[in-house]
């Protein structure tokens, strides 16, 4: 009889949940205390009172802390500091210990009914699992210390290896005790770290460890935990069924074992590693290594939104080859010159004007969408289908539009240079970067007529109250 692979024990968890909400009239509760409208499982209604908080959520000038049986449940914002946030704006944030109740989902939808604010989306949600060891019986601090040090029979990442690592050295030893993978400005980060040790020298937290005692984990051994942090941009998720997208809400929290399953989401995507090897000479030929147990029925998996990809590139090679079109156009003479120069110099402003948006927050983000997809269905005529997907995707941040944008007009310099210097086309440019004439023998080419109508059109109906004015 053989034995099988040894498995760990896993403690699932919340450690910290945070909405963005729409305030009523945009004012604070009318109230100091208050009796919840709906009744708990026993029959119960909560009564909460406000106070004021020690928690500062940044942003906001009213800062209150809701108590419950003289226990913080809560802290709630509203009243922006900033223009850039809607008057009406608010953000509520579960008290870390109330997260690692039973009932918590419930607390919070009472909160919202006493509160009458209405969610609007996840700002962050940090998911855990705590356990003594991996899959087969590997330590976390050896598999951590072989990834950072080892340069064979080590592990490389599935994804990004950029890491950050925080330890401790004597004169004999080092000791790490975490590590983070992925930008804190990505949507999505993980860590991984000794909780037992968290819990020892900073904080004391018995009802962590009253978690870990339901679960069985080991008290001899260091609990460690895999933390996958997610702000609103990594809310993306598809499903495997159907392939429809959709964004992770709170809702999707309402039964006990979503913790679990959206845990193991994101985690099959961001925690994953293969073991090294000299023989391989690429990283697809690695062998994955099994280090949590990752199965779940959950149909969901996390989607990379082009929208949020931000490291800038690909930003810069769409605005010079929008710079090189119009320098191209400026030195040369054919036909409908001039309307083609207009049209290139009102996307080099509207793509200057999208760079400028990403800078911007969230929320006054949201305010832009709406009116920019309106703009884009009238503007450019697009079929639903088309609509749809731009809708999905968030348009306005979209990169992919903009090279759809450059690619549309460079299809109509060709059409029309060609036309004009029928004898002897034009010649390529010589810089890297500067406008070249690609061969699109195998699309309909747009007239300049289209061209210019789209871009000024799309232009001109650009009607923000804020951001594009």
């Amino acid at each position: 009889m053989t034995r099988g692979v040894k498995k760990p024990r896993c403690a699932y968890s919340i450690d910290w949940l945070q909405l963005s909400c729409e305030v009523p009239a945009g004012m604070p509760p009318a109230w100091d205390e208050c009796v919840s409208p709906q009744s708990d499982s026993s029959g119960n209604h909560r009564f909460y009172s406000l106070h004021d908080s020690q928690y500062y959520i940044r942003g906001y000038n009213f800062q209150k802390e809701i108590h419950c049986n003289g226990y913080v449940v809560a802290h709630i914002a509203c009243q922006p500091r900033t223009e850039h946030l809607p008057y009406y704006a608010g953000a509520i944030k579960l008290e870390n210990s109330v997260l690692y109740v039973s009932d918590w989902y419930f607390c919070l939808v009472d909160l919202l009914a006493t509160l009458r604010w209405m969610p609007k989306r996840i700002t962050r949600l940090d998911l855990c699992a705590d356990f003594n060891y991996f899959i087969g019986g590997l330590l976390p601090e050896t598999f951590l210390r072989n990834y950072i040090r080892k340069q064979d029979a080590s592990y490389i990442r599935v994804g990004s290896n950029k890491f950050c690592v925080y330890g401790i050295k004597d004169m004999h030893t080092t000791t790490f005790e975490s590590i983070r993978w992925g930008s804190r400005q990505n949507g999505v980060s993980v860590y991984m770290y000794n909780k037992s040790r968290e819990l020892d020298v900073v904080k004391n937290k018995p009802y962590i460890r009253q978690l870990w005692k339901q679960t069985d984990l080991s008290t001899t051994l260091d609990v460690w935990r895999v933390e996958i942090s997610i702000t609103s941009q990594g809310l993306g998720l598809k499903s495997a069924s159907d392939a429809m997208l959709h964004t992770l809400f709170v809702d999707d929290f309402d039964k006990p074992e979503a913790c679990r399953d959206i845990f193991k989401v994101y985690a099959s995507k961001y925690f994953r590693f293969l073991r090294t090897s000299r023989s391989a000479k690429r990283k697809r030929d690695l062998e994955e290594v099994p280090l949590l147990d990752l199965t779940t029925d959950c149909p969901l998996r996390p989607v990379t939104q082009l929208s949020v990809i931000d490291s800038g590139r690909m930003e810069s090679i769409i605005a010079n080859r929008l710079r090189s079109m119009r320098s191209y156009i400026q030195s040369h003479d054919f036909k409908d010159k001039y309307t083609m120069l207009d049209a290139v110099s009102k996307t080099i402003e509207l793509f200057d004007k999208h760079c400028e948006i990403k800078s911007m927050t969230t929320h006054q983000g949201e305010l832009l969408d709406e009116n920019l997809l309106d703009a884009i269905k009238s503007a450019f005529n697009l079929p639903k289908t088309e609509a749809a997907y731009y809708n999905i995707t968030r348009a306005r941040k979209n990169l992919s539009f903009w090279q759809q944008v450059a690619k549309e007009i460079s299809r109509s310099i060709v059409h029309n240079i060609t036309n004009a210097h029928s004898q002897s086309p034009p010649p390529r440019a010589a810089a890297r970067n500067d406008f070249t004439l690609p061969n699109y023998t195998d699309i309909p080419t747009p007239t300049i007529t289209n061209i210019h109508e789209w871009v000024g059109s799309f232009f001109d109906e650009m009607e923000f109250d804020e951001g594009y004015k």
